[in-house]
């Protein structure tokens, strides 16, 4: 199987022939990141998108031209909103026509979704863009494929959609294309059967334990657990084992041999700070004190452990792409680190407790959309360690999975069940 990828490796890449067709190479490099290959074509698909973004564009079809807004922003490349002037009429509005172009207006949906913040034309491009296909699936004028991807960017947009799960569908979608490439979606399954195998071998080797909500659990009926926890946590050595719940000191041995792994990469005043924080939530019910909204937010941040995850997405990297710059911009509290933090808290926020003031679910959402702003101008301020930009960036695209906009994965998992046995379970049928 592997003899038959490369050769087909090589047939794919005679397709980045350097070539002034532009719009055929935003095609070439669309398919492959949908299918899920482009971690094999990672060079080619930087060239292609460098001689995109330099190259002029006087296309005036709306799927094409936010195609290329989509897939110059999310590789960092700065392109501005104004774009879609040319799709305006004199009063500022979209044009009618654009009302009965479904495909057009997934693309432009999707594209807008890379808004940062002052962008208010972006806003109103999503707007726009999510009446007329919204008002497309509730009177059936899409239907098949397209009708699908519909649905899914209206739950939830392409730059937010983990890029792996989003193949699962697009390569079934592909594959009934009648103008598919043969090559691509082959090699696709092939390199997805293959990852599929590496990643059953990690997974049984792997040996983890969840710290997350911890705290949380036991802080109202075991705060001399907690606090014996924590002191152990603090102590972070072998010697403090005695001070842990019988229950609890498998967790921690395993968490001490874990981190040790990569604790002299972090500054020495940052190690102690989650389980410090953890602490300090777990106290306020039984001080009777009630943290403010800020408060509550701030020292979500810290709790939700991303800081050390950032560097963790780093291991297994490529020297090139795990440069000292790198290194040091995932460490660091960024805002991109600290808006990934913020919506995974929201979002566990909203499907935990279930909140059913209309107003309260509107601004925690507002509130989202602020941090995915933020993320979205992290691509474009941090172009020259992108690769690592885009994994902290999956992080974030990955609470979704979990969390939903609509559903707690972890408490109803049936969708996220299905995901995961598709990812690590079922090959991919050639």
């Amino acid at each position: 199987m592997r003899e038959r990828v490369d050769k087909l490796k090589e047939e794919v890449c005679t397709l980045f022939t350097p070539s002034k067709d532009m719009l055929r190479r935003m095609y070439l490099v669309d398919e492959i990141v949908h299918l899920g290959i482009d971690h094999l074509f990672e060079k080619e698909i930087e060239t292609a998108l460098k001689d995109i973004h330099e190259s002029e564009f006087a296309s005036s079809n709306l799927y094409e031209v936010a195609l290329r807004f989509r897939l110059l922003r999310e590789r960092g490349f700065w392109v501005s909103p104004d774009v879609f002037q040319k799709f305006k009429g004199d009063d500022g509005n979209f044009l009618n026509e654009l009302a009965d172009d479904p495909r057009g207006l997934l693309s432009l949906y999707n594209a807008a979704h890379l808004f940062i913040h002052g962008e208010l034309e972006l806003e109103e491009t999503i707007s726009f863009a999510r009446n007329h296909l919204e008002s497309m699936i509730r009177d059936s004028v899409v239907k098949g494929p397209l009708a699908d991807q519909v649905k899914r960017a209206l739950r939830l947009p392409l730059p937010r959609t983990l890029k792996r799960v989003e193949m699962l569908h697009y390569m079934f979608e592909y594959d009934q294309d009648n103008g598919h490439n043969p090559v691509l979606l082959e090699l696709a399954k092939m390199d997805f059967n293959l990852l599929q195998q590496v990643h059953l071998k990690e997974l049984k080797e792997i040996s983890s334990a969840i710290l997350d909500d911890t705290y949380d659990v036991y802080a109202f009926s075991s705060i001399d657990e907690c606090r014996t926890l924590n002191a152990a946590i603090q102590g972070w050595d072998d010697t403090a084992i005695s001070l842990v719940p019988e229950y609890l000191r498998k967790f921690y041995e395993i968490m001490l041999s874990t981190f040790r792994e990569f604790e002299d990469q972090m500054p020495s005043n940052k190690r102690y700070l989650v389980a410090f924080n953890k602490a300090e939530a777990a106290e306020w019910p039984h001080r009777n004190y009630k943290p403010s909204f800020s408060e509550q937010v701030a020292l979500a941040t810290e709790t939700t452990g991303v800081r050390s995850l950032a560097a963790g997405v780093m291991l297994g990297m490529s020297d090139a792409a795990t440069t000292r710059e790198a290194f040091e911009w995932a460490v660091t509290s960024t805002d991109a680190i600290i808006s990934c933090a913020k919506i995974g808290r929201f979002m566990n926020d909203i499907s935990g407790y279930k909140v059913t003031v209309d107003v309260a679910i509107a601004k925690i959402n507002e509130l989202m959309e602020d941090e995915w702003k933020t993320t979205n101008r992290a691509r474009i301020d941090n172009q020259a360690v992108i690769p690592v930009t885009q994994r902290l960036i999956n992080l974030t695209m990955a609470i979704p999975l979990f969390y939903g906009y609509d559903s707690d994965g972890f408490t109803f998992g049936e969708q996220l069940r299905e995901i995961l046995e598709n990812l690590y379970v079922k090959p991919m049928p050639i």
